[in-house]
């Protein structure tokens, strides 16, 4: 395994290969510790016996703490010692992958995550103009909540957006390319409008800072 990547990144490709690359299969802890030791024993074993067992302690840092994957919405939990990849998770895994020269399919999902945000008609008209949205929800819209929305859904929706655009640019960087491609080669997404859209992301997160934090409140 790549080691430029933090355990934390190998955990969450772990996740990525117990989930099948999907948001919507479930996988057991007991399963993510041994894949996790399976893609890297030297940093998953048990100390002194890293061939031969699995060390879960390793793995639950990655998870469960402050700055862990479930604390960044990359995985979640949906049962005792269950958990599940969310779709921010599968895109920021998406860019970890670095794929064959003869096989850059691997960013599809990634490249198919981004398109559904940055093909939104609320981010289109603000690159019209800038002055756009000027009503709550509007931004609402773009994020997927509103008045009444569970203030866990919306930090979940809003780290969403930052996680996989975030990524997005990382996979462009680490593959020295500018776009996005699909399975045909058709380009799905490119640089520019990424960061734009990480741009309005965040300027909508300051325009309508007051409304977000009462319903974050809730």
């Amino acid at each position: 395994m790549n080691e430029t990547l933090t355990l934390a990144d190998k955990v969450l490709l772990a996740a990525f290969t117990c989930a099948a690359g999907s948001d919507d299969n479930n996988f057991t802890a007991e399963a993510l510790s041994v894949q996790a030791w399976k893609m890297d024993k030297n940093a998953f074993g048990l100390r002194g016996f890293e061939q031969e067992y699995p060390d879960s302690n390793k793995l639950f840092k990655s998870i469960d703490s402050k700055g862990g994957l479930v604390a960044k919405a990359l995985i979640s939990k949906v049962g005792d010692r269950t958990f599940k990849l969310t779709a921010a998770g599968a895109a920021k895994a998406s860019s970890l992958q670095v794929p064959p020269e003869d096989s850059p399919k691997a960013e599809r999902g990634l490249a198919l995550e981004v398109n559904k945000i940055i093909s939104h008609p609320v981010f289109r008209e603000w690159l019209k103009d800038s002055a756009k949205p000027t009503k709550f929800y509007g931004a609402g819209h773009f994020w997927g909540v509103a008045p009444g929305t569970p203030p866990r859904v919306i930090r979940d929706r809003l780290k969403h957006i930052e996680v996989t655009l975030n990524a997005a640019i990382e996979y462009l960087d680490r593959n020295n390319t500018n776009v996005l491609c699909g399975d045909r080669g058709e380009v799905i997404a490119e640089r520019d409008d990424i960061q734009r859209c990480a741009q309005f992301h965040e300027a909508l997160k300051q325009r309508f800072s007051r409304d977000l934090s009462l319903l974050l409140s809730n």
